[in-house]
């Protein structure tokens, strides 16, 4: 199922509601809470970073947007995840992870959020196709 969301923190709630209503049948509290917070860290970086470089008349829509697409595998061993905007090209993949150690060591706060994905995800895969940046995200059940 394929949804288009305004790409802005105020809808955050709503992408929630259409993750666990497409996801339900196959929730456990665990990976409901991994899902929250995979949401929350895309969506968000989206709607805060993604257009921000971005000049209005070059996005083709009336305003950006964040489009999440949700599939199940037919034996519900597995989903994947897809979210696609029309921002600025930024490959979250591409940057090497923090050197944990030396992170804790100078207190930084943010900056974790590939990290998170990474961890409670079991594919992360990044393309750009037709100015769309495509990030694809499968969790095995």
């Amino acid at each position: 199922m394929k949804k288009r969301f305004k790409a802005d923190e105020k809808e955050l709630y709503n992408t929630e509601e259409f993750f666990l209503s497409e996801l339900s049948e196959i929730m456990t509290d665990e990976l409901e809470n991994e899902v929250h917070i995979l949401i929350e860290e895309i969506f968000i970086n989206i709607a805060r970073y993604a257009y921000d470089k971005v000049d209005e008349k070059d996005v083709d829509y009336e305003y950006p947007y964040v489009d999440i697409d949700i599939e199940i595998s037919p034996d519900k061993s597995f989903f994947t995840i897809v979210f696609e905007d029309k921002g600025y090209p930024f490959d979250p993949l591409a940057k090497p992870d923090p050197d944990m150690e030396e992170y804790i060591k100078a207190r930084r706060i943010g900056g974790l959020g590939i990290v998170i994905l990474k961890k409670f995800s079991d594919s992360v895969v990044y393309s750009r196709d037709a100015g769309r940046n495509i990030l694809t995200i499968t969790k095995k059940m």
